[in-house]
């Protein structure tokens, strides 16, 4: 399932007299993380003097989950009659809506640091795996000697964390 932002842009007509006719605004994404994208041109309904329209929503981006930063910074253009009257740029939060976590698989094997440390007598250890596999999670004292075995046995992916008691 794709990362999908879309956004209804609104636009405000700050003038007092005039009537904005034959307007439109054109978003695009700016960022690295962005890997396909939709863009165009939308037209806007006129907007009377100090009041503000919407525009339809605007399918923008399938972006890079593992490098987005929580933001999409995008580019906006507000046109009229072909000529571009104003653009700016602006940082859109992001958030993930509507997945069961526990259905996230992780992309890569990973040991995390074990907390607390230094830890007396107790510590977690986290760890993800990527796909099925044998795990093996070992403790070691300082001089190498293998203390105990925390992990011996085959795992589906997924993100585990152990308690350890060296008690």
């Amino acid at each position: 399932m794709p990362n999908l932002c879309s956004v209804k842009p609104y636009v405000y007509n700050w003038s007092n007299s005039t009537t904005i006719k034959n307007a439109a605004i054109k978003i695009f994404p700016i960022d690295p993380w962005v890997n396909s994208y939709s863009t165009g041109t939308v037209s806007l309904p006129e907007i009377s003097p100090g009041s503000i329209e919407g525009a339809q929503s605007i399918f923008l981006v399938n972006y890079i989950d593992s490098l987005c930063p929580g933001y999409i910074n995008v580019k906006f253009e507000i046109m009229s009659d072909g000529w571009t009257y104003w653009e700016d740029t602006l940082q859109i939060p992001v958030s993930i809506v509507g997945i069961n976590e526990k259905s996230i698989k992780p992309l890569k094997f990973n040991l995390e640091q074990n907390y607390p440390n230094p830890f007396n007598p107790a510590t977690t250890i986290k760890y993800t795996i990527s796909k099925h596999s044998k795990v093996i999670l070992k403790i070691y004292d300082v001089l190498g000697r293998e203390i105990e075995t925390l992990v011996n046995e085959a795992k589906p992916a997924g993100s585990y964390e152990i308690n350890w008691n060296a008690a």
